[in-house]
């Protein structure tokens, strides 16, 4: 008899360890998940930004009234897209002084942005799943400067 609670009583340690580590290794898969995803998207926006000012930089050497028409950087910006990264526009900056053509080097700055819910097709949202409801405060971005050549 004294055998049979002995056993009992090492079950129910084991399973109210259990109870303890599962919702903590759910944590961690999730926290896991989270910062690869983040991951992700901060190379994608990365290499986004490459392109976009290797880009600019290639036209700029035969158009130099690139610098100041937005119109024409929209198209090059047009010709750049990562599937369910970078699918807008929107997600382009040139920062204030990014076109640096008076000095030596010459060089331009793009700035991408990773925004939820833009483009076609849109952009899936992140974090995702939002348990916590912080999807409003991540803002995921990455620059490129790129030298102009002569």
């Amino acid at each position: 008899m004294k055998h049979r609670r002995n056993q009992s009583g090492m079950l129910t340690e084991a399973v109210s360890s259990l109870l303890m580590f599962i919702p903590l290794l759910v944590v961690v898969i999730l926290v896991t998940i989270q910062a690869t995803q983040a991951y992700l998207i901060a190379k994608n926006m990365s290499r986004a930004a490459q392109i976009a000012a290797r880009s600019l930089a290639e036209e700029y050497k035969s158009n130099s009234k690139l610098a100041t028409d937005s119109s024409a950087q929209q198209e090059i910006f047009d010709n750049i897209r990562i599937p369910q990264m970078v699918s807008s526009n929107q997600q382009f900056a040139i920062p204030k002084n990014g076109w640096q053509t008076t000095v030596e080097p010459k060089t331009v700055t793009v700035v991408v942005t990773y925004i939820s819910g833009v483009g076609t097709p849109v952009n899936p949202p992140y974090p995702n799943p939002n348990i916590l409801n912080l999807s409003s405060a991540f803002r995921i971005s990455a620059d490129s400067t790129f030298r102009i050549s002569k």
